[in-house]
């Protein structure tokens, strides 16, 4: 039955956009636009999803003006569509405009759509390696979430993750290992508590090694809970405390596994640039003889 009314969503989506009797003004066009472009994102289609988010933001924008939530907000739908296509300086540049845009009419008063597309913005500036622009946008969206009602702990975890993280890049792991355990008594999600338990064994990693964090990382890897991001940096951290270690080979086991999770999630920069720096560390460690082979004398 779901995938039949799929079919019949998708045939009236297409209808309302192919067929003639329907005025170009009419925001039924404007919705029907926005509505495939979920389809289209859905199905990895990034260019024909961002094509008919422009069309009915420009459909909204001639009805409803530029600072109206629905014309702006198409703005934010075209930086999430754009973020996770990893395209982040273009996702940066949309949702930048949509907060210009919804800025213009609320002067102050508490809102959703700001609240979310600053936190988009976070993410991409993260992701950039822009710490201090990530920071910003994270602080936006809590103000502009402060005074709402219905506002889910998940969203604010996911905001104090980003802290933890911001922290772990600075090097205060004692800052981030701090944020990471308030967190985790902050959520009912199993995710986000995975996430957090990551973070939280990578800041033990830097301060000292102990064969329970190894542990920790290992069972994230390992968890049904865990999503490819949370993956990449458990194996990333288990990489980390290898070569501490001493321990060249298994380091680069655990950078392979970490790529095979990073590859599902490429717009996951941090943990690319991550890698990158222990892997050029890695070149400088020799790489121990195989003793099954006969030495050079």
């Amino acid at each position: 039955l779901h995938r039949v009314d799929r079919r019949q969503r998708q045939m009236c989506i297409r209808d309302s956009l192919d067929g003639p009797t329907i005025a170009k003004g009419n925001p039924e066009i404007a919705r029907a636009y926005t509505y495939r472009a979920r389809l289209r994102k859905l199905r990895g289609d990034t260019d024909g999803a961002v094509a008919d988010q422009l069309q009915a933001y420009e459909l909204y924008k001639r009805l409803l003006g530029p600072s109206h939530l629905n014309t702006a907000g198409r703005l934010g739908d075209i930086g999430l569509t754009l973020a996770y296509a990893n395209r982040l300086d273009e996702s940066r540049d949309y949702s930048q405009r949509a907060v210009a845009a919804l800025l213009a009419v609320h002067d102050g008063h508490p809102d959703t759509s700001l609240s979310l597309i600053y936190e988009n913005l976070a993410w991409v500036e993260l992701n950039l390696g822009n710490l201090d622009a990530a920071v910003t946008a994270l602080d936006q969206s809590d103000r502009w979430t402060a005074a709402l009602r219905g506002t889910t702990p998940t969203e604010k975890n996911w905001r104090d993750q980003a802290r933890g993280r911001i922290a772990e890049a600075r090097g205060n792991f004692e800052e981030a290992r701090n944020i990471f355990a308030r967190a985790s008594k902050t959520t009912t999600n199993d995710a986000n508590r995975l996430a957090c338990a990551v973070g939280l064994s990578i800041a033990d990693l830097h301060t000292a090694d102990t064969p329970a964090a190894r542990a920790a990382l290992e069972s994230a890897l390992e968890h049904p809970e865990s999503n490819n991001v949370d993956k990449a940096r458990a194996a990333w951290g288990l990489a980390f405390a290898e070569v501490r270690r001493g321990q060249p080979e298994t380091a680069r086991r655990h950078i392979a596994r970490a790529r095979k999770h990073l590859a599902e999630v490429p717009h996951e920069r941090m943990v690319e640039r991550k890698l990158l720096a222990l892997e050029r560390r890695l070149g400088s460690v020799a790489t121990p003889p195989n003793r099954s082979q006969p030495q050079e004398e």
